[in-house]
């Protein structure tokens, strides 16, 4: 069975002869009306249908070259025209003769022309399908691989944080405190590195992972960090980019709960508004809200706005501004949903 691909070149041969054929047809009830000949052109098309699809196999060979590639697409069309052509003229001349003439060749000299054409609009349409495919598969490639880049920025400078926590435990002879630490940190890099960057993950599972490293970072300040949720019910099972928000949190630690002795709270909350899932991060409780980066100056705040782009283009965007006492942080994206989204 056909690929039901309205792009796929099988679809485009039988549309194609399917319309010779039509156009044969019609001209052949034109009078002096001759039934023969549209059956004539039926069997013409049906021959032209079985090369055609010998000839999309060894021009997508062909394309696929980088040597003589525009000589070998021209030997594929000339011989496909030269077979057809031949094909046509015995078809026409059947059964008053069993063999062509030189004679019959040349009075049909023209449906060469005609029928090398016809495979040579095939064979060009076929080239420019396969160059916006590989056009879209290089820029589909390039935004995964901006994407990873930008994922893969998270963990370094995270990692560098904890293990400088876990070297501070230790000198203090906290073990116990170090040992708890290490080992959240063992289970937040397994939920984090299983995730392909690209991939979008439900909105439950990502606070389930900002969970993880909330728990980490809970070793290092104990009761000065205190975190609250609220999730509107009908967002958890919305898709986000993977580890999207830890960035967002991270900032609102090291701007709200470390340099404040009595600590600070962490509200994350989502809900929809429109056709846009928002997701906002707020602390209160910071000693220098009015020193706080806005989006685009801090290194965190600048790979969360550039994934959200390559992600979702216009409509993924980062908003920031300042409290008295915090600092709130708003991300918006398109909703996207598990049975219908495709990711690339």
């Amino acid at each position: 069975m056909f690929a039901r691909d309205a792009s796929n070149p099988q679809w485009l041969i039988v549309a194609m002869w399917a319309a010779v054929t039509f156009a044969g047809a019609l001209l052949s009830i034109v009078p002096p009306a001759e039934p023969a000949a549209a059956i004539r052109q039926a069997a013409t098309s049906c021959c032209g249908i079985c090369l055609s699809f010998a000839v999309t196999s060894l021009a997508n060979r062909a394309l696929r070259q980088t040597r003589a590639r525009t000589a070998a697409l021209a030997v594929i069309v000339s011989a496909a025209g030269t077979t057809l052509w031949l094909l046509d003229s015995w078809i026409q001349v059947m059964p008053k003769v069993t063999i062509l003439s030189l004679s019959a060749l040349l009075v049909r000299r023209y449906n060469w022309v005609y029928f090398t054409l016809l495979f040579g609009l095939q064979v060009l349409v076929l080239a420019l399908i396969a160059s916006m495919r590989a056009s879209a598969s290089q820029q589909r490639r390039l935004v995964e691989a901006r994407l990873a880049a930008l994922r893969f920025q998270v963990n370094p400078h995270f990692l560098f944080n904890t293990l400088n926590a876990i070297a501070t435990l230790v000198e203090e002879r906290a073990h116990e405190a170090a040992e708890e630490m290490i080992a959240r940190l063992a289970e937040f890099l397994r939920v984090t590195l299983s995730d392909e960057p690209q991939v979008l993950v439900p909105l439950a599972q990502e606070l389930e992972t900002i969970q993880a490293y909330l728990d980490i970072e809970d070793v290092r300040f104990g009761g000065r960090l205190r975190v609250t949720y609220d999730v509107a019910g009908d967002t958890a099972c919305l898709l986000v980019p993977s580890l999207i928000l830890q960035p967002i949190v991270e900032n609102a630690i090291k701007h709200a709960v470390a340099p404040s002795s009595g600590g600070a709270l962490i509200s994350i909350r989502t809900r929809l508004v429109k056709s846009d899932l928002v997701l906002t991060v707020q602390d209160r409780g910071s000693p220098h809200g009015q020193f706080r980066q806005t989006a685009g100056t801090g290194v965190g705040l600048r790979n969360v706005e550039a994934r959200l782009e390559a992600q979702f283009g216009a409509r993924g965007r980062l908003e920031t501004y300042r409290l008295e006492d915090g600092f709130v942080a708003t991300l918006r994206m398109p909703i996207r949903r598990a049975s219908t989204h495709e990711v690339g």
